[in-house]
């Protein structure tokens, strides 16, 4: 987690290094993130895929799940991050 010096600016980082969609114990992170979102400890969810491939096959489920507190991003093939 990084914490700019207040709960509003309080964010988590996740970094994945799949192929495919995520699974069920991720899914159950998101929805802790959700609820600590809820709660006002945390302000919002940053998601780093290894690739585009991968950010697309989970944006679906992320954006389902935590909304506008999401930001998703990928590694592109010239070792880039960029937004999805």
């Amino acid at each position: 987690m990084v914490n700019g010096g207040g709960k509003e600016h309080t964010i988590a980082v996740e970094m994945k290094n799949v192929t495919g969609k995520l699974g069920p114990e991720p899914q159950a992170q998101m929805e802790r993130y959700k609820e600590l979102i809820d709660e006002g400890k945390l302000a919002k969810v940053e998601y780093v895929f290894s690739s585009e491939k991968a950010a697309e096959a989970n944006v679906d489920l992320l954006d389902e799940i935590l909304g506008d507190k999401v930001t998703i991003f990928f590694i592109n093939d010239k070792g880039i991050m960029q937004t999805i």
